[in-house]
């Protein structure tokens, strides 16, 4: 518990984020600049989803790709602070902040990890997911 990563950053362009809310949340402040501008966030903002996949695809490659992970059974909560505009530089860190033995299967550890997404240090999205890994063999719980 405890262990933190650096995640590579992640910038979105206006067609990045346009073309992800065409395929599959095309409201208007994702996908139309002009309408977006008169919207409620005063602009082009990327779609939630689409900062969701971005942030835990970082987690995956930097963390899970080397990690004896078994999928994830929950996300315990996800947070939308503030919107992800296109063109700025977001940085990305995930934290462990629980881990336990699993109560069903003594060969697996329970995870819980923050991953954050943040503008200038302040927190625009939070995602908290359950993530199952394999224990080592011959490992025992203390």
């Amino acid at each position: 518990m405890g262990s933190r990563f650096a995640l590579d950053d992640l910038v979105l362009s206006e067609a990045q984020i346009i073309d992800f809310a065409r395929r599959f949340d095309a409201q208007p402040f994702h996908v139309d600049p002009a309408a977006a501008a008169a919207g409620p966030f005063g602009g082009l903002v990327a779609s939630g989803l689409q900062t969701v996949s971005e942030l835990v695809s970082r987690w995956v490659s930097a963390v899970m790709v080397r990690a004896a992970g078994l999928g994830s059974p929950a996300i315990e909560a996800i947070r939308f602070l503030q919107p992800v505009r296109p063109s700025r530089r977001y940085t990305a860190r995930a934290e462990v902040i629980g881990s336990r033995r699993s109560r069903r299967d003594p060969t697996q550890g329970v995870l819980t990890v923050l991953l954050e997404l943040a503008d200038s240090g302040t927190p625009v999205l939070t995602v908290e997911p359950i993530i199952l890994i394999a224990t080592r063999p011959g490992r025992t719980e203390k």
